[in-house]
């Protein structure tokens, strides 16, 4: 099951990344699959995450409660295999390592891993527990982390990464 966690967070980093390039309602059809398996293996945490993150609980716009209609249809695991093929076969895709490159003092593959799983919503403890770490070996990575970013919270961390895609 800790594996199953760690593919829907991935994956709902992979939705925030196609919402900050405009593919909205391809993104809100894989988070409507993401809400589905969460409430499938009570990931109640995660499930609340989505929904207040996405607004899936409210009344979204026609186009995109479709495209969660539409997602609410598909089988995970080949939405997965899809996601999978296309992220390692269009070289025109960012990848997650874009954030480190563009920094004067690159991420780490750690860093990067902690960075998604921070702006999932975990705690320390929960990414600790994810990554078989203890707590204090995350705060030192966030540390890290804030370093290279040039910031002060997690809030902060976040929101550059994301403005550095």
């Amino acid at each position: 099951m800790e594996t199953g966690l760690y593919v829907l967070t991935n994956l709902c980093v992979v939705a925030e990344t196609w919402i900050g390039e405009g593919q909205i309602e391809r993104a809100y059809g894989l988070l409507a699959v993401l809400n589905q398996r969460c409430q499938d293996y009570g990931f109640t945490r995660n499930r609340n995450y989505l929904h207040a993150l996405f607004r899936l609980d409210d009344a979204l716009p026609p186009h995109l409660a479709a495209a969660v209609a539409r997602g609410r249809t598909r089988d995970f695991d080949m939405v997965v295999e899809e996601v999978i093929h296309e992220l390692t076969q269009n070289e025109s895709n960012r990848s997650v390592l874009s954030v480190s490159q563009r920094l004067p003092n690159p991420l780490t593959e750690r860093e990067l891993e902690i960075l998604h799983l921070l702006a999932t919503g975990l705690t320390n403890r929960e990414i600790a527990e994810a990554l078989v770490l203890t707590p204090g070996t995350v705060r030192w990575y966030l540390n890290q982390i804030y370093s290279k970013l040039h910031v002060k919270s997690r809030t902060q961390a976040i929101i550059r990464a994301r403005e550095l895609n």
